[in-house]
């Protein structure tokens, strides 16, 4: 049901590394890393780092996307069993993505996924009902609807630091973050490009 296997840190995916390296944890310790393998569900990195007294367990996609970043608490990692109505929703809605992890919260439960090379983040209530999909796009995959909007903003002019889309019942939204005369700013459309509040 899984394999778990020392991997040197220099041994992992590219990707990975420079995740790492250019993430919020790169000034801590490196103390172990892994490849993980469960059944059904893609392969994930885990590297474990320390800092003064804190531990964390930083887990990751094979494309340096983080999954998840937890407190060490001396836990193993184990075999994720995957409920019968998660692998239905993921034969029928997401056929073409693969598990990377299974989280709950007060809510209900979140799929991270890998769609191909992108990675997918689901949300589902307790009874493991869709909520919600969200995701990253490039600039060049952005509709030109949506882009022309953006570009008729103020913003048009502002650095964009990342597209994320948000499919929900209510439809399907694209949020552009910018860097806004030095201040992070947030703008959403609509799928027919009319400007919504968050």
């Amino acid at each position: 049901m899984m394999d778990k296997a020392d991997t040197p840190f220099n041994q992992l995916p590219e990707a990975v590394t420079k995740a790492f390296d250019n993430g919020l944890y790169a000034g801590w310790k490196v103390d172990d890393t892994y490849t993980i393998r469960r059944d059904s569900m893609a392969v994930v990195y885990k590297i474990e780092v320390e800092k003064a007294d804190s531990d964390m367990d930083l887990y990751y996609s094979q494309y340096g996307n983080l999954i998840k970043a937890v407190a060490d608490k001396g836990n193993e990692d184990a075999p994720i069993v995957i409920p019968n109505a998660v692998h239905n929703l993921m034969n029928l809605t997401f056929a073409t993505c693969t598990l990377l992890d299974i989280q709950s919260n007060s809510e209900g439960y979140i799929l991270n996924m890998l769609d191909g090379n992108i990675y997918k983040i689901a949300r589902l209530n307790k009874e493991y009902r869709w909520r919600s999909t969200s995701y990253a796009i490039p600039e060049q995959d952005v509709p030109d609807i949506i882009m022309n909007s953006f570009q008729s903003t103020g913003y048009a002019g502002d650095t964009i630091e990342s597209i994320d889309v948000l499919i929900e019942a209510a439809g399907t939204f694209y949020t552009f973050t910018v860097d806004h005369n030095g201040q992070s700013a947030t703008i959403r459309f609509d799928a027919l490009g009319n400007e919504v509040n968050e």
